[in-house]
């Protein structure tokens, strides 16, 4: 138990039943350099994380970085960084009492009006909807 504690408290952990996860397992096979952007999107907060930062990171041009990461993932940048933010912003959210703005702002988003829109594209749903049905699924089990 003290060994699940310590890998749910973990900071960078990735939990393998989400689906971008998946996603990482099948691009990690298919190129070594696509490790490097994959790492960078794991581990960056929002705002660090942009289009020309990747770019430059791999010597590349932004429009060729986009075509090169769109063939690699099947994704375009922007679409497969807030699937992975959007994701790690739902293990907090069930881990944490904090409220959906705090958390938002850690993440480095910097509006929350923004966050929500990106939230809602990916999932669906609003962050605040997302949360009570999380909570209504704990309390029907």
């Amino acid at each position: 138990l003290q060994i699940l504690s310590q890998l749910y408290k973990d900071e960078d952990r990735i939990s393998i039943s989400d689906s971008a996860y998946a996603d990482m397992r099948q691009i990690s096979q298919k190129s070594d350099r696509i490790n490097i952007v994959l790492d960078l999107i794991y581990h960056s907060a929002y705002n660090e994380l942009n289009l020309e930062h990747c770019a430059s990171t791999m010597n590349m041009s932004k429009t060729y970085f986009c075509r090169w990461f769109k063939k690699m993932t099947g994704h375009t940048f922007t679409t497969y960084r807030d699937k992975v933010l959007i994701e790690r912003f739902c293990q907090e959210l069930i881990s944490s009492d904090k409220n959906i703005s705090n958390l938002a702002f850690d993440m480095g988003f910097e509006s929350v009006f923004h966050f929500n829109r990106t939230f809602k594209k990916v999932k669906g749903i609003s962050p605040t909807q997302y949360k009570k049905d999380f909570q209504n699924n704990l309390n029907m089990k």
